[in-house]
């Protein structure tokens, strides 16, 4: 029970990591509206909001080629949406484009998030040793350059996969350590 609650914890954990919705904004009679944005990003944006991952993710990446500059956050939101609609493969392409992109825009910090993200993906396709290595490596990126928000995701995310795998008692070490920077 103790690793189950945490597993539930720990997913919307990884869904609030993915960076802000941009296009997109609570007005002042509590509804959303839309600001002037990329329309691409802003036609996701409603996508998501009906639960079409898949869609949405077309769509950012769309943005993202018409929005070089953006290319990193564009492409993370794409596999973002791919992982959200349990797509793992797709997602797990998409977080490699998004990791480029960011070590193109020079932009470490998306590179932890995508890498983690990348992780999760691999953890969705039970790619166990993949995933280990690669939370390994997100969990790297984000401690140099200081995100501990990231470095406890990281951490939270090897616990899981140390659950998985049967090894419950480095799954609680990983589950502290992230407890302890929150």
């Amino acid at each position: 029970p103790f690793l189950i609650n945490h597993n539930r914890i720990l997913i919307q954990v990884l869904q609030i990591t993915f960076l802000p919705v941009k296009g997109v904004c609570m007005g002042s009679s509590g509804n959303v509206e839309e600001e002037n944005g990329i329309p691409e990003e802003i036609k996701g944006d409603r996508l998501l909001r009906e639960s079409s991952y898949e869609k949405a993710a077309e769509f950012f990446r769309q943005a993202a080629e018409n929005h070089p500059a953006q290319r990193c956050r564009l492409h993370h939101r794409a596999a973002v949406a791919l992982w959200k609609a349990g797509v793992f493969d797709k997602a797990a392409q998409e977080f490699k484009v998004a990791i480029k992109s960011c070590h193109q825009e020079e932009n470490r910090d998306g590179e932890a998030k995508n890498t983690l993200g990348l992780g999760a993906s691999y953890h969705g396709l039970n790619r166990m040793s993949e995933a280990y290595r690669i939370m390994h490596d997100a969990l790297k990126i984000a401690e140099e350059n200081g995100n501990l928000k990231t470095v406890a995701e990281a951490m939270n995310w090897l616990g899981i996969i140390c659950k998985d795998q049967g090894d419950f008692s480095l799954a609680v070490d990983h589950h502290k350590k992230a407890l302890d920077l929150i």
